[in-house]
């Protein structure tokens, strides 16, 4: 019993093993480079340049699993920027994600990034706040999700009103 109850933990330390290495060595360097350019460019102007950094269709969802998520086109992206990641939807000054891209310190999103990415054997993924990302050896790290916590359902309405 006990030689069958090592053998049993000793398959799951190497599948364990194997899932860990799913990211390439590079990548979590990599992580954090990415951040600090995509911070700052979020801090700036240049909706385009800002665009890089995620994959397309962007997916924005809620805080909840019936939240049905909602689709961006690079185009739609570039378009409603101002509006989804920066005034809001009630014409606030700042939304919360600019909020939080701006007024957190650096070790903030230092310690973020050191705990983000999500060993997994089919994808190399990382979660840093309310952006969900992926690494691809050609693309590098992207921003394929954003959690709009607070704001989901202001998102929601306002999509309805533009959709009519």
């Amino acid at each position: 019993m006990m030689m069958i109850l090592k053998s049993i933990l000793a398959i799951l330390c190497i599948l364990f093993s194997i899932s860990a290495k799913a990211c390439d060595p590079g990548a979590t360097k990599e992580l954090s480079e990415f951040w600090t350019a995509f911070r700052q460019a979020s801090l700036g102007s240049d909706v385009k340049a800002i665009s890089q950094y995620y994959y397309f269709p962007l997916t924005i969802s809620g805080p909840y699993d019936s939240d049905k998520p909602i689709h961006l086109t690079r185009k739609k992206f570039i378009e409603e920027y101002d509006t989804f990641f920066r005034k809001g939807f009630y014409g606030e000054s700042k939304t919360a994600l600019l909020k939080d891209l701006e007024s957190k310190p650096a070790n903030y999103w230092k310690d973020e990034i050191a705990h983000a990415i999500s060993p997994n054997p089919n994808r190399c993924s990382a979660r840093v706040d309310d952006y969900e990302l992926a690494w691809t050896r050609a693309a590098g790290w992207k921003i394929s999700l954003v959690y709009f916590n607070d704001q989901f359902s202001p998102l929601e309405e306002y999509m309805k009103r533009r959709s009519k």
